[in-house]
């Protein structure tokens, strides 16, 4: 937390942010002091970290935020919705074993690829809630989607991506297989 305060920081556009190895647990915060780089900030990865509350979380604003990699990250459904409704200007999304919700909505007029990736070893033995949904409510500049090895299943509907065309492979884990919802058309 320290040396993320220090001047020769200021105005900085690219952070990757790493709070515990990808293996420990619990999870630590994201540091208060990482959240001073938001008005500049273009290219952000948080990792081994639990995002704020939901009170902190809708108070983030990430202007000029392009790209968001979250990567073993613990958050609630209302958190992330919040962070990502913060950053006016996304265009690129990737989450990478995520956790602490079942769902996540998308409601962005801006991103134009979403890449979601878990790599859980035990489906049952996680003790926190699962990614389990994604949906893509209202994406009008969407145009790829790749979800990636769910070894616990994800179900992912879209209702509204008039501009998606690029569609990663689904993946069958036995009884955790990925399932795709487009309206009334369903692809297991």
């Amino acid at each position: 937390d320290c040396w993320l305060v220090a001047p020769a920081l200021d105005g900085l556009q690219v952070l990757e942010c790493w709070v515990s190895s990808k293996h420990s647990k619990p999870l630590g915060p994201l540091p208060v002091s990482a959240y001073r780089f938001s008005p500049t900030l273009r290219i952000a990865t948080f990792g081994g970290c639990r995002l704020p509350d939901d009170d902190i979380a809708q108070g983030l604003h990430f202007p000029n935020l392009k790209h968001l990699s979250l990567e073993s990250v613990s958050t609630s459904e209302h958190s992330l919705h919040s962070l990502i409704a913060g950053c006016p200007a996304l265009e690129c999304l990737m989450i990478h074993t995520i956790f602490g919700f079942r769902r996540l909505r998308i409601n962005s007029l801006t991103l134009t690829f979403i890449c979601v990736q878990d790599q859980l070893q035990n489906c049952k033995e996680f003790s926190q809630l699962q990614f389990e949904e994604l949906v893509i409510q209202n994406a009008p500049c969407l145009e790829k989607l790749i979800p990636l090895y769910f070894e616990c299943g994800l179900q992912v509907s879209v209702i509204s991506a008039p501009r998606l065309h690029t569609l990663g492979f689904l993946t069958d884990w036995g009884d955790h297989s990925t399932k795709l919802v487009f309206g009334s058309t369903v692809i297991q």
